[in-house]
């Protein structure tokens, strides 16, 4: 059967060594219900894998099938070279990226664990072609977690690009952190971009309030607002 485990930014789903044709009914009909548990970038983890045949493949345009009807991207990463060749001749890399390596989907994707030790993680991934969400978590109050952070947001895309920063799970940050994000907004803006945050619990609201940090990037107490309110710019955009 396959393995499901959700990671910073996506879900990893690990095929078997070898799917048989009396096997590939079943584990598709499990397909439906394990694509709804997953996140909105899924990655299909082949390394188990030396050769793929045909049932092993429709277990995987069905991964790619279900998550597209719920929104959801498809990738296949860790292929052996048979693997890959394989793929290749019946063009799933025409419905689905393809990638050698784990590493290189996730510099792609920009799906970064960032090491800030215990207290600190960044992680960030696409959600469809209209926004980036990044979500934060953990507590940034030292001068190492700045410059984490600033290194982290300088790898991210600047143009055209609009980002939603998820702060629900970060407990506190200093105002030297906050200053990075208010580098980051002003520099996405003046590249005609857009910077919004959303879910600060109420300590990191009355900070950025008494800072005045508002004027520098709206907040949103509900992701929902945040997503639609990039969304509408977007719209209006095109």
């Amino acid at each position: 059967m396959l393995h499901k485990i959700n990671k910073n930014g996506y879900t990893l789903i690990t095929m078997p060594e070898d799917v048989q044709p009396s096997d590939a009914e079943e584990i598709k009909s499990a397909v439906p219900k394990l694509v709804r548990k997953c996140k909105d970038i899924i990655a299909v983890n082949l390394e188990c894998m030396k050769r793929i045949y045909s049932a092993g493949i429709g277990v995987i345009v069905k991964l790619h099938t279900e998550a597209r009807s719920l929104g959801r991207q498809v990738c296949v990463v860790n292929m052996a070279q048979p693997v890959e060749a394989a793929l290749g001749s019946v063009r799933v890399d025409k419905i689905m990226p393809l990638f050698k390596t784990l590493e290189q989907f996730e510099l792609e994707y920009n799906l970064i664990d960032f090491p800030g030790g215990e207290d600190c993680v960044m992680c960030t991934g696409r959600r469809g072609k209209k926004y980036i969400s990044i979500e934060l978590a953990g507590m940034f109050m030292s001068a190492d977690h700045a410059d984490e952070l600033r290194a982290f947001l300088g790898t991210l895309p600047r143009t055209p690009a609009t980002y939603v920063i998820d702060l629900k799970k970060v407990d506190l940050m200093d105002s030297a952190v906050l200053g990075v994000l208010v580098d980051f907004a002003a520099r996405i803006k003046k590249d005609k971009g857009c910077v919004v945050c959303a879910r600060a619990n109420e300590i990191m609201e009355e900070f950025i309030s008494m800072l005045g940090l508002g004027t520098t990037f709206m907040c949103f107490r509900r992701l929902s607002d945040a997503r639609a309110y990039v969304q509408e710019r977007h719209d209006e955009a095109v």
